[in-house]
């Protein structure tokens, strides 16, 4: 503790002890005090890398959700593809599918704010087959044919990497971070990145591309000493 404090805190004792104030007391107090002088608590710096699957532990996950059922693996090809966030992607409609351009609208990003996100031909040709000769509603429907919920998406998600016997707890915020990182890894840039995630500050996607940067450093390694092995033989 700073010696400049113990005047302060020797004052606040004296104030404690004279109203005979006890913890949820002197607890409500502070609270008060911090909202009249309009103290508010530091920013946590975000650790230098995030949570993701690798490559080979992505496609274990989704290979699974498509042996559980071709609709399942489908909707998890598009949440981790289009790095939705969950309450983005239980928004999607039909209407946000653009599959001979190959790219899908999310409307209900953060704030509400509309984006366009790229994906593959693979997945869109697979949306258009799902979609069929509907016009209109959910992209993907329960049994009971009503859009899925957001916690239905994510035990879902968790009940899949447990069957792919993942060493990891997946959720759909993992998914996002994983194909975050690889997008990175492969060279997108960190302002397209931003774009592509729905980032309004581009220090939330510095970790991103950090988080690339050291898993290449450990790739780099990880070739080189099997180089060295092999040269030896």
């Amino acid at each position: 503790m700073s010696e400049h404090l113990k005047p302060a805190i020797k004052e606040i004792v004296k104030v404690l002890r004279k109203y005979g104030m006890d913890y949820e007391q002197t607890a409500y107090v502070f609270k008060q005090a911090r909202k009249q002088t309009q103290l508010k608590p530091q920013k946590r710096q975000k650790k230098g890398t995030v949570k993701r699957l690798s490559e080979e532990e992505i496609n274990r996950f989704l290979d699974q959700a498509y042996g559980r059922k071709p609709k399942i693996g489908l909707m998890m090809s598009t949440l981790y593809q289009t790095a939705a966030r969950v309450s983005e992607f239980v928004a999607l409609e039909i209407r946000d599918v653009y599959a001979d351009e190959q790219r899908i609208v999310i409307r209900k990003g953060k704030r509400d704010k509309r984006r366009e996100v790229p994906i593959v031909q693979e997945l869109a040709r697979k949306l258009q087959i799902h979609i069929g000769q509907r016009k209109s509603g959910p992209l993907f429907l329960t049994l009971r044919q009503k859009a899925y919920s957001q916690r239905m998406v994510q035990h879902l998600t968790k009940e899949i990497a447990i069957e792919a016997e993942l060493q990891h707890k997946v959720s759909p915020h993992i998914l996002r971070h994983t194909r975050a990182t690889l997008l990175a890894e492969a060279g997108m840039s960190k302002d397209h990145l931003q774009i592509f995630l729905g980032h309004e500050k581009p220090e939330t996607t510095q970790i991103y591309t950090h988080t690339a940067a050291i898993d290449m450093k450990k790739a780099f390694r990880l070739a080189m000493a099997n180089n060295q092995n092999t040269s030896k033989k």
